[in-house]
């Protein structure tokens, strides 16, 4: 039997890495989900069918930092990013450090602590 027996949808969960877990699970009896704060980019994968949010990815969020950035004019020559472990903070650094040659600017990522507590 189905974990999800008479469910219709799921609204959740807040975190990235909950709501990828949940997404992959109600892909497979075919329950939609929505989260409405999750933002990790892997919560785009084609492959969660099931999965929407009302919160942009990671991905759109900090390209439209980085669009700020340089309308702010040359003087963001090294930037520095402090972020949760997970794929909340991680999806979010990971796109700014791909970024960064676009920018001509230096950008330093280091993981922070958890939600918490210290990693």
């Amino acid at each position: 039997d189905s974990v999800y027996t008479n469910l219709s949808a799921v609204v959740g969960a807040a975190g990235s890495d909950v709501s990828l877990t949940v997404a992959r699970l109600s892909a497979l009896d075919r329950v939609p989900q929505v989260s409405y704060w999750s933002s990790s980019p892997a919560l785009s994968d084609p492959t969660l069918t099931h999965f929407s949010r009302v919160w942009p990815s990671d991905k759109e969020s900090a390209a439209l930092l980085l669009e700020s950035m340089a309308q702010l004019g040359p003087h963001w020559h090294h930037v520095a990013v402090v972020h949760v472990e997970g794929s909340w903070g991680a999806g979010y650094a990971r796109f700014l450090r791909e970024e960064e040659t676009a920018m001509c600017a230096e950008i330093d990522i280091a993981p922070g602590t958890r939600r918490g507590g210290a990693t």
